[in-house]
């Protein structure tokens, strides 16, 4: 079967056409001429057009990325009555092995990687920063259920993971209470839960068959840190895990993974054993040092929260350096919403340059520099200003969002 994807070089889309062609099926697609992250991952077989001059045919199976539904293409698709199916519907009906699920406000990617990494089981993998990967032989489908236009509530799951519910998506959602209940049905939808009782949200969700992780001592699986030490204490076995990562967070995310890995069968020394050699998904925490010491982040942290705990995290880890966030806001919908938010979590580090705003497809043009009218100490990103303040000591930049921003990142690291 030939598979063609609309809008191939979206997070999920080409992580899909990855897991495609390792399973074997020829892979075309069709995108814009932008050049965008998830491009280094595709394999070499697959065929990308562009939206200037594609070709349709009707020995192809259409998969249609969830940003492209309402598109001159996918109209050609339905006028000329080919075969397709939505990214959500194609995911459902297509891997039929065990799925399991990770959804969350954040840190979805990461823990999906995690897990990936962790399991010993031959399993497809669909991780949202493009690496996806297929097995002829697997018997599960690990994926990410985003939340966004509640697409996770196509699925059924036989594990679902929720790392934390923090309202977002404010384009879609109308209220924080819209947004958990979307959580609730999500849950509904699976055999197994694996939830966080840390956090508020996620207390209130209700399964009869759900498994808490946290530091609260009342969790099903606690978790204690001491220095780069977890400490997993689960069904009154505990495990002493060496983990170099920093903040809670990232603890959390490993945890999910663990018990993920230790209920469907994994032995518990052998995921032990991969810890130390886990590494981070593309765009979290990418750390590039410069030969004066000085240090460029790229990280996809796009919600107020997220950036709090990066630029946290840094601030913790570079304790004598300057922080200098280099900020691009991903939908004008969501930078009007948090709009506060985001001037408190911009202001932990030293210094704030914002970019203009990564819009959506779906979002009418608006002021691209919305946050530059928060507080006169946030100046307006200039390549050639970063450029100099590096000629000093002691820095560290970092770009943060979910558009195009580790474009200047990348010219940084090589200039």
């Amino acid at each position: 079967m030939r598979f063609y994807l609309v809008g191939i070089k979206g997070t999920g889309m080409s992580a899909l056409a990855n897991i495609l062609v390792d399973l074997g099926y020829e892979v075309y697609g069709v995108d814009y001429n932008k050049k965008y992250f998830t491009e280094a991952t595709f394999r070499k077989s697959i065929i990308i057009e562009s939206f200037d001059g594609f070709t349709l045919k009707d020995d192809y199976f259409y998969i249609i990325g969830n940003a492209f539904k309402i598109h001159e293409i996918t109209t050609k698709i339905k006028d000329l009555n080919y075969k397709f199916q939505y990214y959500p519907e194609f995911l459902e009906t297509f891997f039929k092995m065990k799925k399991i699920g990770i959804s969350g406000s954040h840190g979805k990617t990461t823990t999906t990687s995690f897990t990936s990494q962790l399991t010993t089981k031959k399993i497809n993998a669909l991780i949202g920063d493009g690496s996806g990967f297929g097995n002829k032989n697997a018997k599960y489908f690990l994926f990410e259920a985003c939340e966004y236009q509640n697409h996770f509530l196509n699925y059924t799951f036989d594990y679902l993971v929720i790392l934390n519910i923090d309202y977002d998506h404010p384009d879609f959602f109308k209220n924080s209470n819209e947004y958990l209940y979307a959580f609730q049905k999500a849950a509904l939808n699976a055999k197994r839960l694996i939830i966080n009782y840390d956090d508020p949200n996620c207390k209130k969700i209700i399964h009869k068959d759900k498994i808490t992780f946290g530091f609260n001592p009342n969790a099903d699986v606690t978790i204690r840190q001491i220095g780069n030490k977890l400490h997993i204490t689960f069904l009154e076995d505990e495990f002493e895990i060496n983990f170099s990562y920093f903040g809670k967070y990232m603890a959390y995310d490993l945890v999910a993974g663990f018990i993920v890995c230790y209920l469907i069968g994994d032995d518990v020394a052998d995921v032990v054993s991969k810890v130390n050699l886990l590494k981070l998904p593309s765009r979290r925490f990418d750390e590039h040092k410069l030969k004066n010491g000085n240090v460029l982040i790229n990280d996809y942290a796009h919600h107020p929260t997220e950036i709090s705990v990066v630029l946290q995290a840094l601030k913790n880890k570079y304790v004598h350096k300057r922080i200098i966030a280099v900020y691009q806001g991903h939908t004008y919908s969501r930078t009007m919403t948090f709009y506060d938010e985001y001037v408190k979590a911009l202001k932990l580090a030293d210094m704030v340059f914002i970019m203009p705003t990564f819009s959506s497809i779906r979002e009418n043009d608006q002021n691209p520099y919305l946050l530059l009218n928060a507080d006169n100490s946030f100046l307006k990103y200039d390549r050639e200003v970063i450029k100099k303040l590096l000629e000093d000591n002691d820095l560290v930049v970092v770009f943060l969002g979910a558009g195009d921003i580790d474009v200047e990142f990348i010219f940084l690291t090589k200039n």
